[in-house]
């Protein structure tokens, strides 16, 4: 069964187009692939990085002085200057519209919407990227679908050689007839004795290095990285960094806390050459992350917590009490209300602050010991000490920002850490440039809105307790349009880099059980070639 598609950007599934038009489109796809020359894959200049583990190799991480040289491209596909030319165009976006306003309008105008006319950028460096690693998103798609029929031929011709077929026939047989009103208890437990017998001969299939091998085909099949489809989603994501570092520098180094450990700060240092050095130089004028490696869920946060600690506070109360209402009339020595501001609702709010006062002793007033005693004069006239009451909460303690990463279980990268690192520093990236965190709100914004201006309904994109909301939409996981409310972050640019770099969802591809998202690859892709520029960086 297919997954629900974007009716933007279908999935070709095999299951709804129909043999005869898989066939034509096939045939129309092979034609235009022969009548142009398969171009070489380019040429990279790699870092050293000794001892690291994960990434796509040395594409990556590549030292780039000038533009990557590379073999004659089909006809058609976009230079490295007319990408440079509509980078310089839509910079105006990531500004205040009055600013530039007529550059503003027309590109609105052009595009629809400012956030799509950063995903034409994308599509442009999509474009160029395909040419270059001389395989598209289309050809990845199609021959995930014979991928999957070749794995349940290799499943089904697995079963025959083992008899698992006939054995499943043999116990549904068997438990079809146990279960008769005329079934004594005797035929009742042979029948069970038989099914055991059943049980057990499938489970020695289970057992072998056969239906290992399946299952890892199986899983493997999730993200559709097996044999060639493997091989050009590879070579397609490496070419993303071909093309955005002809663009931009790419690539720098991460500021760590004292308390990251060598191995942790070798693999988010691995993971950073996927960003633009703009983004990265903005990251280190932030507070140096404390990075480290989990085996549970990765995160960002800009504030830590270390611990909890317990603090005394002054205990206040906040009254909100009518305009005529005079509150210091209930003033003594224990009790004082403060008059703080009018309220828009035409109200006054005071602040009532409760004391503890010193004790007579044979008449007299003494100084008690301890801190915080202020001196006063009492309704009596004479000389006293009070404090304020207090009340003892229990406070987080804050550190600086964190980082974590968990280890990629089925991607590109894995094995590695590399997966969550791309995603996580997406999030660093967040914070560190705004103007990116913002054109990801808008694209969020614009996706998930109805024509007639109502916002989509929200629901729990995670699917687990406690819920994190936001919009399914139409985007490959649900998890992609989660909601973060007035923070700078979203999950599209962390979600996207990672599909892109590591593989996850299907590469915004289509691979495996994914559905396409030919929008949300040219908005990232657009996002990593715009956005953070020195002049929209603010």
């Amino acid at each position: 069964m297919c997954r629900g598609c974007d009716d933007a950007n279908p999935r070709r599934c095999p299951s709804s187009m129909g043999e005869a038009r898989a066939a034509r489109d096939r045939a129309s796809y092979n034609a235009k692939k022969a009548a142009t020359a398969t171009p070489a894959k380019p040429a990279s200049k790699p870092r050293s990085r000794a001892g690291v583990k994960g990434g796509l190799g040395a594409a990556a991480a590549a030292d780039v002085t000038a533009q990557t040289q590379i073999a004659p491209l089909p006809e058609g596909t976009p230079t490295v200057d007319e990408i440079s030319a509509a980078i310089d165009r839509v910079q105006v976006l990531y500004g205040n519209p009055d600013d530039h306003p007529a550059e503003f309008a027309a590109l609105v105008e052009e595009y629809g919407s400012k956030d799509l006319a950063i995903v034409h950028v994308g599509d442009l460096v999509a474009k160029r990227a395909e040419a270059i690693a001389g395989t598209s998103a289309d050809e990845i798609e199609w021959l995930g679908e014979d991928q999957e029929a070749l794995l349940k031929a290799q499943a089904l011709a697995a079963k025959e050689k083992y008899g698992i077929t006939e054995l499943e026939n043999r116990r549904a047989e068997i438990e079809a007839g146990m279960f008769r009103k005329e079934t004594t208890p005797e035929e009742f437990k042979a029948a069970q004795a038989q099914i055991s017998e059943v049980v057990g001969k499938v489970r020695e299939f289970y057992a072998t290095e056969e239906y290992a091998a399946i299952q890892e085909a199986q899983k493997l099949r999730e993200n559709d990285l097996l044999g060639e489809t493997g091989e050009k989603s590879r070579a397609l994501a490496e070419a993303y960094q071909t093309v955005l570092r002809d663009l931009r520098p790419m690539g720098g180094e991460l500021t760590f806390s004292a308390d990251t450990n060598n191995e942790a700060r070798a693999v988010f240092a691995d993971g950073v050459q996927y960003f633009p050095s703009d983004w990265v130089d903005a990251s280190s004028r932030l507070a140096p992350m404390e990075a480290r490696l989990i085996a549970g869920r990765a995160h960002y946060t800009p504030n830590s917590i270390k611990g909890k600690t317990k603090t005394k506070i002054a205990d206040h109360t906040i009254v909100h009490a009518d305009a005529d209402q005079d509150m210091t009339v209930w003033n003594n020595d224990n009790t004082l209300y403060r008059r703080v501001m009018d309220e828009p609702d035409g109200r006054v709010m005071w602040v009532h602050t409760t004391f503890e006062t010193a004790p007579e002793v044979n008449g007299t007033v003494k100084k008690p010991r301890g801190k915080e005693w202020e001196e006063f004069k009492d309704r009596r006239g004479r000389q006293n000490w009070r404090r304020e009451h207090t009340k003892t909460v229990e406070q987080d303690v804050i550190g600086g920002p964190e980082i974590l990463a968990n280890p990629d279980g089925g991607n590109l990268t894995k094995g590695t850490y590399s997966r969550a690192a791309i995603h996580e520093l997406s999030h660093r990236m967040q914070h560190a440039v705004p103007a990116v965190a913002r054109m990801e709100k808008a694209f969020l914004e614009r996706r998930t809105t109805h024509a007639d201006g109502r916002r989509h309904k929200q629901v729990n994109v995670s699917g687990g307790r406690p819920a994190e909301m936001g919009w399914a939409d139409s985007f490959v996981e649900k998890c992609m349009g989660r909601d973060y409310g007035a923070a700078n972050f979203t999950e599209l640019l962390a979600t996207g880099s990672e599909s892109l770099f590591s593989g996850s969802y299907g590469g915004l591809i289509g691979r495996g059980r994914y559905q396409r998202d030919d929008e949300m690859r040219g908005f990232i892709l657009g996002l990593f070639a715009t956005g953070g520029r020195p002049k929209s960086a603010v």
